[in-house]
């Protein structure tokens, strides 16, 4: 029995909903959504906070003071029930792991107040490299290089170049071009004047401060696309010419090359940081599994000092420079998503970023040497916690033979030990004990030959206990109808239940208890002894007689 809506009275604030990517960059802006939900608040003003954790005034091992990370939203309810989306906003300032709360400050007489805010985990990494990539909107290409952006290192924008539409100029912003707006710039198959003389000069002036270049192959790429005549002409490791001239959108076969070709690395290539797809004594035969290419552009000629880290035989694919704070790449296919299609995703991913971060002088950098992720980082009271963990060694390959301790560390500052389960290539572990609602510590420390692997890693996590009944106090008719169904009851409205007790007392209730007692012929002891009684004298006549 209750009501199906809420009494004026009654007065009730919640959060629900709360989404907020796991990582971001150190200057990035990060975007939180939640909802708000609002039981008896109709016309009054709500105000939303964003608080995040202040990790200097952190004790070890324990939380930090929560303070406003962005300025206050106002929201108001039309409706005695309403649910408000609600969108906040902060710049990471400071590399690590933060608590973030979005928070509906409680009204005066609002009797349940826990579920006035909601937490999680936020880690703001230091090594982000923002990619700016241009390319055709519709190029199979850049549809699987975009999947990079899935790395938590990488934050990739993609500038779609409408090609081919008459009367339509394609957007370009100078602002772009911006020194530190972005770390790497990729540029598809678009022609030069796309850009624009400005674009290109400022373009041309990030990439000498320090921002890298990558070019890859494509109709209207180098020299066929125009690039000779411009800046860029002088920091690409390829030799550009001004007759290489690429006439409507048919391939010139005496600029392309039309054939399927297998890049594999060159001897200067299977070392460097760009061309590592596996372990030293596997990386060649890891290429050599890889699809062919289908096609590539022609390159008139490589720069001195450049180096080549990729080719079909004789025809060079990959070709790298680093000249002063800069470093730029020519890569003269553009068909490495037939990787990804046979099936070679994590190569392809790993070409792709190690790609980037070297472009972006990353390649001394990034991931820790130990590492564990959660599959979330907000779990139920009892809901169980999987990870998984791994170490690195400094080139940033995978040391499989790593030994792993594992220490979960609850809200009242009890440690439990983890043993880890190796499944494949994967350390996995399996946290249970999550009766306690509060905030949790992984700490994780990785082996090789018994000496340690770098200083080890933590990663936290909040189990939050959640009242279902109370988080919504009106009742739900169309529940307890379902439930009355499936159970062969009747759903009776509270103003006929006087009527409905009338009804089954005139029809008469069945006051007999039927009790089925199943009994097993084994439960019988007596026969039981006889039966075995009959066995072994069977068997001894048998065996009297040689028969067994």
């Amino acid at each position: 029995m209750g009501a199906s809506g809420i009494s004026d009275s009654a007065l009730d604030l919640s959060v629900e909903d709360l989404e907020v990517s796991p990582t971001v960059f150190v200057k990035q802006k990060a975007v939180i959504r939640a909802k708000v939900r609002a039981l008896g608040a109709a016309g009054q003003e709500l105000t939303v906070r964003l608080l995040l954790e202040d990790r200097a005034s952190a004790q070890p091992g324990k939380s930090g003071t929560m303070l406003p990370a962005a300025p206050p939203k106002k929201i108001k309810p039309d409706r005695p029930q309403d649910v408000l989306p609600v969108e906040l906003e902060f710049t990471a300032q400071d590399p690590g792991e933060f608590k973030l709360t979005v928070e509906v400050v409680p009204l005066e007489g609002e009797p349940i107040i826990p579920n006035n805010s909601m937490t999680t985990f936020l880690t703001v990494l230091k090594g982000g490299v923002n990619v700016a990539y241009f390319d055709g909107e519709y190029r199979y290409e850049q549809k699987f290089l975009r999947r990079i952006d899935e790395s938590p290192d990488i934050q990739l924008d993609f500038k779609p170049i409408r090609l081919g539409r008459l009367g339509e100029k394609p957007r370009i912003e100078l602002d772009w071009f911006e020194r530190g707006k972005y770390d790497v710039y990729i540029i598809g198959s678009v022609r030069a004047n796309v850009f624009g003389p400005e674009a290109l000069k400022k373009l041309a002036t990030a990439v000498e401060q320090g921002a890298g270049l990558l070019m890859t192959g494509g109709v209207h790429s180098f020299g066929p696309g125009g690039y000779a005549e411009t800046p860029l002409a002088d920091l690409l490791p390829v030799v550009t010419l001004r007759t290489e001239v690429q006439n409507g959108e048919q391939v010139d076969k005496t600029l392309h090359y039309m054939q399927l070709m297998q890049m594999l690395p060159t001897t200067q290539g299977l070392s460097h940081f760009v061309m590592r797809l596996d372990t030293p004594d596997k990386n060649l035969a890891t290429w050599k599994s890889l699809p062919a290419l289908d096609g590539a552009n022609r390159f008139t000629g490589i720069k001195d000092g450049a180096v080549v880290l990729g080719r079909a035989a004789e025809i060079p694919l990959l070709v790298a420079q680093e000249v002063g704070r800069s470093r730029t790449m020519a890569f003269a296919a553009d068909t490495t998503y037939l990787w990804y299609l046979d099936g070679k995703h994590e190569a392809h991913q790993r070409f792709w970023q190690q790609v980037v971060l070297w472009l972006a002088h990353k390649d001394t950098q990034g991931d820790e040497s130990v590492w564990v992720k959660l599959d979330f980082r907000r779990f139920r009271v009892g809901q169980p916690v999987s990870m998984s963990m791994g170490a690195r060694d400094a080139d940033k390959r995978p040391i499989d033979d790593a030994t792993f301790k594992i220490e979960v560390i609850d809200p009242e500052n009890k440690k439990h030990a983890l043993t880890p389960q190796r499944s494949g290539i994967d350390n996995l572990a399996r946290f249970l004990e999550t009766r306690k609602a509060g905030d949790y510590r992984v700490h994780v420390e990785a082996f090789k030959d018994n000496q340690p692997i770098g200083m080890g890693t933590d990663v936290r996590f909040i189990v939050y206990d959640q009242d279902l009944e109370l988080h919504n106090p009106a009742a739900d008719f169309s529940l307890l109808d379902e439930i009355a169904k499936i159970t062969g009851g009747t759903n009776v409205p509270p103003g006929e239940l006087a009527a409905h007790l009338k009804k089954l007392a005139r029809l008469g209730l069945n006051v007999e208890v039927t009790r089925v007692q199943r009994i097993l012929l084994w439960d019988n002891w007596p026969l039981l002894a006889v039966f075995v009684f009959t066995m072994t004298l069977e068997w001894f006549f048998r065996k009297r007689r040689g028969l067994v």
